[in-house]
């Protein structure tokens, strides 16, 4: 009897003790939350309810917080920025942060905010099928896949891109073009770092066989707000370029270049980018590449995209300056 009494004992007091540790807001129209402080997501605070489940509350909207105990919780003020601590508590019925690195903090203002501890990296990845509506020398339409991989550190950056277009040109079924990029930047501060980037493509539909170009320089910010950036960047290259109907050529040369994005909206951003890319030796060489794009989120994961690129290849043999231009429209998934 006493064990039973004893067993119901630690049973009725383990609850207690759970619903002591529960955290409880109410909010201003009266309704109340009773569960868990997660964290902060898209400046709300991410709460897991115990009847409702995962919701999202603006501080504005809670006339009163309780908690039986302050919350440790780990975060980042920026992307660039390594993981620090702090705790959360409650006081007359308002939320304090006190982080390790201030005295007090915005928590809402933080780039990630989690009770529970994670890692520095981060990655994502996107997936589409695409249709190009005018391709370089090509007389139909053409279609193929585009894939990404992105690793994110607050020092290290890891892209990786793959691109397949397949279907004819002058009268020539089966053509295609495939083009593979990789590019790793080493990060000395939130916007300044250093980048190595290889390109490997082979294209059918601009007459080249086999392509490659590699980089390495610098990385520079010249505007940073949280809805749009432009950063630069300049660098050494190294170019082999063989083509089916002139001259194969390799070069050493430099590189200037200019990326931006703008969030237009929670589903719209629009990216630009511009690269020039010209010899340092006797082949008078350049090559311009120009990238816009405006994607729109249909659904969470998955997104329609319209991309227009521009290259220009002065190739300096006589008749063999070439032009491409494309338009293509991509449905895709990220992950």
């Amino acid at each position: 009897m006493n064990h039973v009494a004893l067993c119901l004992l630690l049973l009725f007091g383990s609850a207690s003790l759970v619903a002591q540790a529960e955290q409880s807001l109410t909010l201003k129209n009266g309704s109340s939350l009773n569960g868990e402080l997660t964290g902060v997501e898209g400046g709300k605070l991410a709460f897991n309810d115990s009847s409702l489940g995962k919701v999202f509350v603006p501080t504005g909207e809670i006339a009163n917080a309780d908690m039986p105990a302050p919350l440790t919780f780990h975060y980042q003020r920026s992307r660039r920025d390594m993981i620090h601590q702090g705790t959360l508590s409650a006081r007359g019925g308002k939320l304090v942060f006190e982080g390790d690195d201030a005295a007090s903090s915005d928590f809402l203002d933080f780039y990630r905010f989690e009770n529970a501890p994670f890692s520095l990296w981060e990655h994502s990845g996107s997936l589409a099928s695409s249709l190009a509506i005018a391709d370089g020398n090509s007389e139909e339409l053409n279609y193929g896949l585009d894939a990404g991989l992105s690793f994110q550190h607050p020092i290290h950056i890891i892209d990786l891109g793959a691109s397949a277009r397949f279907g004819e040109t002058d009268g020539v079924r089966s053509t295609q073009r495939a083009r593979l990029e990789g590019k790793y930047r080493y990060m000395f501060s939130e916007d300044i770092g250093v980048y190595a980037r290889e390109v490997v493509q082979h294209d059918d539909f601009k007459d080249l066989r086999i392509g490659t170009v590699t980089a390495a320089g610098v990385t520079l910010p010249l505007l940073a707000e949280n809805t749009y950036g432009l950063d630069a960047s300049a660098g050494l290259t190294f170019t082999t370029e063989n083509f089916k109907s002139s001259t194969n050529r390799e070069y050493a040369g430099a590189e200037v270049g200019l990326n931006g994005f703008w969030e237009m909206s929670a589903e719209a951003r629009f990216e630009g980018s511009t690269r020039l890319n010209v010899s340092l030796e006797d082949t008078e060489d350049s090559i311009i590449e120009t990238r816009l794009s405006m994607t729109y989120k249909l659904l969470s994961d998955v997104n329609f995209s319209l991309v227009f690129e521009h290259d220009y290849d002065n190739l300096p043999s006589p008749g063999s300056e070439r032009t491409d231009i494309r338009l293509t429209a991509l449905l895709g998934l990220t992950f």
